[in-house]
Order: structure tokens, then sequence, then C-alpha cells
């Protein structure tokens, strides 16, 4: 029932409206107020200098040249999503985006490379490498306009882009290929590749004249036979560090193969595959300088071979004997070296698929150039 409205309610409701008012402003007031404040407020570490926060972005990043994820954790979409600040900054940051995966999508690797600007490129392609594909990767054509700005790479060349592969990479420093698809005379000169250092090559199989090996210091090579090996390792004088992973029988022919600057060496056999282990093998090395030394149990004869490299290389400082299942060695027939066991790889994987590519990876120690 609506009350009846007289000259003294209508007054009251006047004043009472009044009084509303006047608390509505108030309360408008102390929100404006309170919303200055909120708004003049900044997070602290907004508050740091640029500089800073971009030497905290570089950290935040995987060290180059490994790729940081395309999203998520580790990431630098991920930096440049949390606000517009951050998002410039990272923006402005060439190296943030130069170490790109080319297994993203293309739109993805696209707009990573318009925003590494001039740096030097590290690509990387891990769906060979683990089995997942067979198939070139559809990004890959992305980067053939940037070979000039190559510098590490990591990734099978497509059948399709070999012409184009093989033109100049004046900043390659670094490349881990499986050159499966590579023509035999396929050939990279000192001229394309002038800053090449290192070479992990996948699928050797008789691609002798591949690369300037006089330029290398860090090389593996993996499913190479010995007569191979004869024919690239004497090019290869500079090798600091050399990983082979063999099939195939030592030729009675072998001759001597020098490394006169070789520090590390890695010798074992590649198990999968019906060929035999090339024993004796080692026996063929001269290394003067040699300091590490890692090899297959089945490569070794006995421990005669080993005592007798020991002594011909008094620079010899660390034995690594792949393979557990083999009697114990006696250190002390090596006099001041330090003698260990690894497992080999047969003992690592359990299978004889392409993806086993990723243990041989870490097993043969592919690494950056010395």
């Amino acid at each position: 029932m609506v009350p009846e409205s007289t000259r003294q309610s209508r007054e009251a409701d006047r004043t009472r409206i009044e009084e509303i008012q006047k608390h509505i402003q108030q309360l408008s007031a102390e929100k404006e107020t309170l919303k200055q404040r909120l708004d003049a407020y900044c997070f602290p570490v907004l508050t740091l200098p640029n500089e800073i926060t971009s030497e905290i972005f570089r950290h935040f990043l995987p060290v180059y040249p490994q790729a940081p994820p395309c999203r998520g954790s580790g990431s630098p979409t991920l930096l440049a999503s949390v606000c517009r600040h951050w998002r410039n900054i990272a923006l402005a940051m060439p190296g943030l985006w130069c170490a790109i995966t080319l297994d993203a999508s293309p739109a993805l690797v696209s707009s990573w490379l318009d925003r590494s600007g001039h740096k030097p490129l590290s690509l990387r392609s891990d769906d060979w490498l683990l089995g997942d594909s067979e198939e070139p990767v559809p990004s890959l054509g992305l980067f053939l306009p940037h070979m000039e700005r190559w510098e590490h790479i990591q990734l099978r060349p497509p059948a399709a882009s070999l012409t184009e592969f093989f033109r100049p990479m004046p900043m390659l420093l670094q490349m881990e290929l499986d050159i499966h698809d590579l023509p035999a005379n396929a050939k990279l000169s000192p001229a394309s590749v002038p800053s090449l250092r290192s070479a992990a090559l996948w699928e050797f199989d008789g691609h002798i004249n591949l690369l300037p090996w006089s330029q290398l210091t860090t090389l593996a090579l993996i499913t190479v036979t010995p007569e191979e090996c004869s024919r690239v390792l004497p090019q290869a004088t500079n090798l600091v560090s050399c990983a082979l992973v063999l099939t195939g029988t030592v030729p009675e022919s072998q001759e001597t193969i020098k490394l006169p600057n070789a520090k590390r060496l890695t010798l074992t056999h590649y198990v999968f595959t019906e060929e035999p282990a090339p024993v004796g093998f080692l026996d063929f090395f001269a290394t003067p300088v040699i300091q590490r030394l890692r090899i297959a149990e089945r490569l070794v004869g006995d421990d005669k071979t080993l005592r007798a490299f020991a002594e011909k290389h008094q620079s010899l400082r660390e034995l690594c004997i792949l393979g557990r299942s083999g009697q114990a060695i006696n250190p002390l027939l090596f006099p001041g070296v330090q003698v260990s066991r690894e497992q080999n790889l047969e003992e690592l994987v359990d299978d004889r698929t392409r993806s086993v590519m990723k243990q041989l990876r870490d097993f043969v120690e592919v690494s950056l150039p010395l």
C-alpha cells in the first residue's frame, strides 16, 4: 500500500535524496582517490631499468645456441605475454628469438624470424632425431632465405631443397646433419662455410668430400667404416675432439691415422647392424697429445692393446671402457691414468629404431666447437 503523499512527506523525500546524493559524491571522490593511488602504484619489478630487465630475460632462456620452447615456461613468448611493458622489452631484444625449433608451426617460425632481426640463427629439428618423422619439416623453407645468418644447425636436409642448401653459409659455426638424402658427390667448399668448426654427421655413407675437414676442431661421424675414416681423418689435422661410431671391419691394408691435435677420442661400434665390429682399429691411431680415450670393450682385443696405446701416448689421463659386462681392468696397469667404465650404447637402449638417435647423440658427446 502506497503511503499517503503529503507536503511534509514530499519535503522529507527531497531532503533524503539530497543526503543520498551527497553521500554518492563522497563515495565517488573516495573511489577516485583510491583509483589514483592504485594507478600510481608500480610493481617493484616494473621499476627496474630496461637494461636489467633485459638481462633477466636473457637468463630466463636456455643458453644459446639451445632453442627455448616455442610456448609456455622457458619461452620468450611467455615473457611477452605478461604485460605491455615486458612485451615491448622482449620484442626489442632480437637475441631472445634467434634460437628456433623447425618443428614449430610455420606461422610461429615466421614471427620469430622477423623478431630475430639480423642476429645469427640457431636452428634445430628434433623430429628426425627422435624418430617422430621421416618427412622434411614444413618450416624449413622459411629459413632458406636466411642462410647467411645460420650459425648452428641441426636438421636433415630434404632432397627437394638440396640445391638451395648448398648456398654459402658464411656464419655457420656448427652443423649436425642427417645426410642420408645427400648425393655422394655433395660438397661444401671452404669458401661457402669459412667459419665451420664443428660437425656431427649421421649416416655418413661415403660422403668423403662433403666438408673442408681441415677447418674442424670437433667431429662426430655416425655409422662410418674404418676405410672411410682413413680417407677423411688424415685431412682433419686440427681436430681436438673426435667421436666415431663404427661399422665394418678393419682393412688388411689399414694405414696409421694421425690426429696431431686430438685431445679426446671416442671409438664405439654401431650395434644396430649386422656388420662386425672393427676390433683392433685403435692400434692404427697416432694421437700424440691425447688426454681422454673412450672405447667400446668389443673393439679392444685384450688388455695388451690398451696398455700399448697408453705406453705410446704418455699424455693420456683418462681411459673409459664402454661396456659393463667384461672383466675388471686393473688400474695399476695404467699408471697416471684415471680408469673408469660406462654403459655402452646397446646397454642404454632396447630397440633398433630411430628413437635411439637422441641417446646416441648424447653418447658420442656432440659438443660445441673448441
